[in-house]
């Protein structure tokens, strides 16, 4: 088996199997803990909602008590009053009910939510990141790909040119010179394709970490489709990403939960109403207890009265907290909107790069005719036949990257957009 051929079936390990980017996604997004670790941060901060809506529902607690005491003896310090201590064992149930706090809970329950949705949207943008880097990787796997399909075929055509010279040289129809000449062509092409092959593997290594693999694997990838939709105006898709865009949506989130927490503050100053009621059975008591039974009813009024001007501080932190994050939010609206300005010119700059990358290839593949077509009839030297054989190679690998580069600029706007999928 001759060097080609062996360095062939390098490039191509046994095992590849065969994957598509819709695949890869899906498997780096189940694979990465990143993302299932701030999914679950999400659900454990949701948790705080049910915690604080508690409070509009009633509290029901079980008593029991049992004392025993000589008759009429009476507490002697350690308060104001002074009870009587009475023999008995009782059991009942203490209800407690809030009636209003005049929207202070509601308030925290409001502030809690946002926070839940701002959870959420660190899911989102965690995920985005992740898909973002397997597009990337996936991309570059493409590039590289691509890059030896192009090394193997320069492989294939030179050495098929070293044949036909090396005939006629032993015909003593062409020089030496021209065989020699073909022989760096043929090693330069082997170069090409030995390096092609390293990066087309470490393509593969790159997309394994992305997807979460322990193990490098290797893998036969599929271009995705190539039906890029017409893009909106700049205008128009600072607009949309004000919307869908997750660190913005967390930030506008975060901005609301603030200013909840601002209101819930002020309201701190209000009073709290709540309803209280206790039933129960004395089955064993003192001889001056008349009833076997009891039960009570009453309202709590508790209105803050003085605390060391706590609330106060509290409710002046809550709005500086608000202001920081209105400023932060608009820092995000701004770095959004140049990284979509950004990555709209970059598209732009890639459509029109590879508009004269294929003019250029073209005609670099003209110019190989008619170089071949002089070399034939001895109008110029095998060099200049040779040049323009590396033209047409050099512009088939450029075209090649700015077509992935290009798909990879697209990516790059959806993940600031919020739309990655």
């Amino acid at each position: 088996m001759n060097w080609l051929a062996l360095l062939l079936l390098a490039q191509q390990p046994p095992g590849a199997q065969p994957l598509t980017l819709e695949e890869a996604i899906a498997k780096a997004v189940a694979n990465n803990p990143r993302v299932d670790a701030a999914r679950l941060s999400a659900l454990a901060t949701g948790e705080t909602v049910r915690q604080i809506r508690s409070a509009y529902s009633p509290t029901v607690s079980a008593l029991g008590s049992a004392a025993a005491a000589p008759d009429d003896v009476r507490l002697g310090a350690g308060g104001l009053n002074n009870p009587i201590v009475f023999s008995r064992v009782g059991m009942g149930l203490a209800v407690n009910q809030l009636i209003t706090d005049f929207g202070r809970t509601g308030q925290l329950a409001q502030a809690a939510s946002a926070r839940t949705l701002a959870e959420q949207d660190v899911t989102r943008s965690m995920r985005g990141a992740v898909v973002l880097q397997v597009q990337q990787a996936y991309l570059a796997g493409l590039r590289a790909q691509a890059t030896v399909r192009v090394a193997e075929q320069t492989v294939a055509t030179r050495q098929s040119t070293l044949d036909q010279i090396s005939a006629l040289a032993a015909n003593q129809l062409k020089s030496e010179l021209d065989v020699r000449i073909a022989q760096v062509g043929v090693s330069e092409a082997k170069l090409l394709l030995s390096a092609a092959s390293n990066d087309r593997q470490a393509a593969d290594a790159e997309l394994s970490t992305a997807m979460g693999l322990a193990v490098p694997q290797h893998f036969v990838l599929s271009a995705p489709a190539a039906n890029a939709p017409a893009l909106l105006t700049l205008e128009e898709l600072i607009k949309a990403a004000a919307q869908d865009n997750p660190e913005v949506a967390q930030r506008r989130h975060l901005l609301e939960a603030a200013l909840r927490m601002a209101e819930a503050e002020r309201k701190a100053r209000l009073p709290a109403v709540s309803a209280v009621a206790a039933a129960g059975v004395v089955p064993a008591h003192a001889e001056r207890f008349t009833r076997d039974t009891y039960a009570a009813a009453g309202v709590n009024i508790t209105l803050p009265m003085l605390n060391g001007k706590l609330i106060e501080s509290r409710r002046t932190e809550a709005n500086l907290r608000a202001q920081a994050a209105k400023r932060t939010l608009e820092e995000a609206e701004s770095r959004v909107a140049r990284n979509i300005a950004v990555a709209l010119l970059a598209i732009d700059n890639a459509a029109e790069r590879l508009a004269l990358a294929q003019e250029l290839l073209a005609r670099a593949r003209q110019a190989l005719e008619l170089a071949q077509l002089r070399y034939d009839l001895g109008l110029s030297s095998f060099v200049d036949f040779s040049q323009v054989q590396l033209t047409v190679v050099n512009a088939e690998i450029q075209v090649e990257n700015i077509r992935y580069d290009a798909q990879l600029q697209r990516a790059i706007l959806a993940f600031h957009l919020g739309t990655t999928p």
